[in-house]
């Protein structure tokens, strides 16, 4: 009797551990790495209202809900890293996960609540959908040579989750850099900076959503009606050694469909054409390039009266146009650049 007395107090205690320690709602806090502007606003608040709809549905505290736009007014908020020792601050103590997305990011909450209580939080653990690179490649700085497949970075658009453990160490490292202001592959370069390996969830943060996801991006919507291409003025910055190379594959590709486009080179060339800027040809630091090509820009506009847009792009630069015309549709006339969001 003596046996059975303690045994069942060891299962009562168990349980109770376990109910304590159990993962709730209430205990993630999801972070939207939103845009200011109309359209993408409204996706993140409605992703925000069904965050709160699922969560009055089971019951108990509803998560955080933070909207970078609203919260994080840092211009590098996109890359994540300096949001995290103010995320730290805000979140580090009073909750187990961290979870990342976009705008049109949608979660199935309990199936979210099941998957991360799987794993530990007080571990450094980091949870998504792993993608790699299948050589090295120029916008990851050939980083990782000889096995480039091994090194895992997250597809945002399909959740990515921080621990509170790893949220810890992350926030008090990223209080003590001073970060680039420069960013090519943020979800890549988070990975390299983040130091723990991305477990990849591929059937719980999904690129589309089939039974049992708890996280996945919904497909882009209209924007609104497109800018016309006549009022769009395409300036392609490039130089005689790309001439034969990359040149011709703009040609092929998205330049067919652009009505106003001029390639500015440090040479004339009447087969492309292009356009001389007389700035000579520099391996690094192209302002002065750049420079040139809007004062030349400026004269070309005064024959448009309808302009509404200027596109500088580099020669390796692809552009999907419908989708760009799209997007400067809903965004004020301002400056759009690599760190905006050209999905819609």
């Amino acid at each position: 009797m003596i046996i059975k007395g303690i045994l069942l107090l060891l299962v009562l205690s168990c349980a109770s551990a376990s109910q304590q320690n159990a993962l709730h709602v209430g205990d993630i806090v999801v972070v939207v790495l939103s845009q200011a502007d109309v359209y993408h606003s409204r996706l993140a608040l409605e992703l925000r209202d069904d965050i709160h709809r699922q969560a009055s549905i089971i019951g108990g505290k509803a998560p955080k809900v933070r909207l970078a736009h609203e919260e994080f007014p840092h211009p590098g908020a996109w890359t994540v890293v300096p949001l995290l020792p103010q995320l730290y601050e805000m979140d580090g103590t009073n909750s187990s996960w961290i979870v990342f997305c976009e705008e049109r990011t949608r979660f199935n909450l309990p199936q979210l609540v099941q998957a991360l209580s799987q794993h530990d939080h007080t571990e450094e653990s980091w949870l998504g959908n792993g993608l790699h690179d299948k050589e090295p490649t120029i916008i990851h700085h050939f980083a990782f040579t000889h096995n480039p497949d091994r090194f895992l970075y997250p597809l945002l658009p399909a959740g990515f989750a921080f621990s509170s453990a790893l949220l810890k160490r992350l926030g008090n490292a990223a209080a003590t850099i001073k970060k680039s202001d420069f960013s090519i592959d943020a979800m890549h370069e988070l990975a390299v900076f983040t130091g723990t390996p991305l477990q990849s969830l591929a059937s719980t943060f999904c690129s589309e959503n089939r039974t049992g996801c708890a996280a996945y991006p919904v497909p882009f919507l209209p924007c609104g009606d497109a800018v016309p291409s006549e009022d769009i003025y395409f300036a392609v910055k490039t130089c005689l050694t790309h001439h034969s190379d990359r040149v011709p594959v703009v040609l092929k590709t998205w330049a067919k469909d652009a009505s106003n486009i001029e390639f500015f080179s440090d040479v004339q060339d009447d087969t492309i054409p292009t356009t001389a800027v007389g700035v000579a040809n520099t391996i690094r630091g192209h302002c002065a390039k750049t420079l040139a090509i809007l004062r030349l820009v400026a004269e070309r506009v005064q024959q448009l009266p309808n302009l509404q847009w200027l596109v500088l792009v580099d020669d390796d630069t692809l552009l999907r146009l419908d989708q760009w015309i799209t997007l400067q549709a809903t965004s004020p006339h301002s400056c759009l650049s690599a760190s905006t969001s050209i999905g819609c």
